[in-house]
């Protein structure tokens, strides 16, 4: 019964890319981005218990465990606890809280990578690991939120180790990597040029698979944005204008920025890049002159919705696969426990 006891005083609070702005959630994450201190703030803040952040690009959320003794967690003390431990300016959206069983399956499914905006990025699972880590070598967490994490890295390598999902994601970062894929493993010193600092330029940079990490430059209009960009994800920076007006190689080219009229010009793409090269413009209106297709291999959005769909199906399968192996996972631990997860008080929804 210790083991279910451990997991029935499990909550998670926070946000994360599917129910904010992203604007909101870069703001709220700048304020958590050590997340030792704010896992202990927030854990001074409820007298107790277990704490740990998990702070990336795609979501801001506290695990926590309830100390030993006490059977009920309340969701507008979490919240408040979020909230006063981030000390806020301008004030925070309204947080999502689970308790019991529902928060131990969302952190499964954050592990697997299934609610990031990204379907099937592959940082997540290191993301995870880093923060239970950090959290139990600063003893803000212990056994019963290692036991939590523990099992959703469990879960979450088997889907890394036994699944395509990231090759499949369907969303436009992921088709957008998979149309340049020849490109980003190729081994030249020219780099992969990225024009833009917006969510789809995060989304793409997070999704970027490990045999493509290397030689990206963010590209953007506000140098210091891209230059903050560049370091969170460990590429180089330029100005737009600096950009523009250099003549250097480059090897592929994403373009994901709001513009008026096409920035990147077709004699750009003859001049900088080889013949065939991959570029994708993921504007609206269009980013690259449609002129660049007579020397590149130029995918624009209408190309990117078609791939999408003749994926569609494989990826319907391997989600549902996965979501089976949650399954599997909770009845095993309830099984373990000797009592059901299942009757735990759950709780899914805003708490403001």
């Amino acid at each position: 019964m210790a083991r279910f006891a451990r997991f029935a005083r499990f909550a998670i609070v926070g946000i994360d890319v599917h129910r904010v702005p992203i604007e909101v959630l870069e703001r709220i994450a700048a304020a958590g981005r050590d997340g030792v201190r704010f896992a202990r703030r927030a854990r001074e803040r409820l007298g107790g218990g277990e704490c740990a952040a998990l702070v990336t690009c795609n979501r801001v959320e506290l695990a926590f465990a309830a100390k030993a003794g006490e059977s009920a967690i309340d969701a507008a003390s979490l919240a408040e606890a979020f909230h006063a431990a981030l000390e806020l300016e301008g004030g925070a959206p309204p947080l999502c809280v689970r308790v019991g069983e529902a928060a131990l399956r969302h952190l499964l499914r954050v592990a697997c990578s299934l609610e990031s905006a990204a379907l099937g990025e592959e940082q997540i699972l290191g993301q995870v690991r880093e923060a239970i880590g950090a959290a139990r070598a600063a003893d803000v967490a212990g056994p019963r939120l290692v036991a939590a994490f523990d099992l959703a890295l469990r879960v979450g390598k088997r889907v890394r180790r036994e699944t395509p999902l990231s090759d499949l994601g369907t969303d436009l970062a992921r088709l957008a990597l998979r149309h340049v894929r020849t490109e980003l493993r190729a081994q030249t010193s020219a780099p992969v040029v990225l024009v833009g600092t917006g969510a789809m330029a995060r989304s793409i940079l997070a999704a970027r698979p490990k045999d493509g990490r290397d030689g990206w430059l963010v590209v953007g209009r506000d140098g210091a944005r891209a230059a903050a960009i560049a370091r969170e994800f460990a590429c180089l920076s330029q100005t737009q204008d600096a950009f523009l007006a250099a003549a250097t190689p480059i090897r592929a080219l994403v373009a994901a920025t709001r513009v008026e009229r096409p920035l990147i010009p077709a004699q750009l793409v003859l001049t900088r890049m080889a013949p065939g090269a991959g570029v994708v413009d993921l504007g609206l209106p269009r980013n690259v002159e449609p002129e660049a297709r007579t020397h590149a291999r130029l995918a624009d959005l209408a190309d990117l919705r078609a791939l999408a769909g003749a994926h569609r199906a494989q990826l319907d399968a391997t989600i549902a696969r996965i979501e089976g192996w949650i399954d599997e996972a909770l009845a095993r631990r309830r099984r373990r426990d000797g009592a059901g997860l299942a009757i735990l008080p759950q709780f899914h929804g805003a708490v403001s």
